[in-house]
């Protein structure tokens, strides 16, 4: 029987990624996986931060061994991607058989022409990539903040597997304490 732990995600980046800029009280230099251990929850998404973890991963992925599942990064902070990202990636999933997805970190953008970092096209071929090499596919998640709902993303959300779901304003927390689903105008248009 699963629990409410097992369904829990610590978002991560590398050790110290914001000790500066953040206004924090001290520098970090706790891992992502010692953070998973110390909070007790086993599930954990890495995302790559003004490059860091550089790749190859082999070796620092290593440390994720004891998790029981970890989503990596296909597109990082600040919607940075490459070939050679989605390369590496692949890599590091044929290595790993607790890896069970990538994430799609800032893809979307206020750009009516291009809202995607990948068009829905690309994103079908990615999708496609994800499902080789494994007996079981790798999941695509993507970040979708709140103030991205009136952008043209349906198709490239077909796509997607799960949707990482941002507000960006503190004070509109309380409106979700009702139930785990946004509100009504908490709806991706259509186009």
């Amino acid at each position: 029987m699963s629990t409410l732990r097992d369904k829990m995600w610590i978002w991560a980046h590398e050790a110290g990624s914001h000790n500066q800029g953040w206004n924090t009280p001290a520098a970090s230099r706790m891992t992502p996986v010692e953070g998973a251990l110390y909070l007790g929850v086993t599930n954990l998404i890495m995302v790559r931060y003004s490059g860091q973890p550089a790749p190859p991963y082999a070796q620092y992925a290593r440390a994720f061994k004891p998790l029981g599942q970890f989503v990596w990064s296909i597109v990082n902070a600040g919607g940075e991607t490459s070939e050679e990202e989605l390369v590496a990636v692949r890599e590091l999933a044929a290595r790993h058989p607790n890896m069970t997805g990538v994430m799609m970190d800032d893809f979307f953008r206020n750009d009516p022409d291009n809202p995607g970092v990948y068009s829905p096209e690309r994103l079908a071929e990615i999708r496609a990539l994800l499902a080789t090499e494994r007996a079981k596919a790798l999941d695509l998640w993507v970040v979708l903040y709140q103030f991205q709902l009136d952008l043209a993303i349906k198709a490239h959300l077909a796509s997607c597997d799960v949707v990482s779901y941002w507000t960006w304003q503190a004070e509109r927390l309380s409106r979700y304490g009702k139930g785990l689903h946004p509100p009504r105008e908490a709806r991706a248009r259509d186009a």
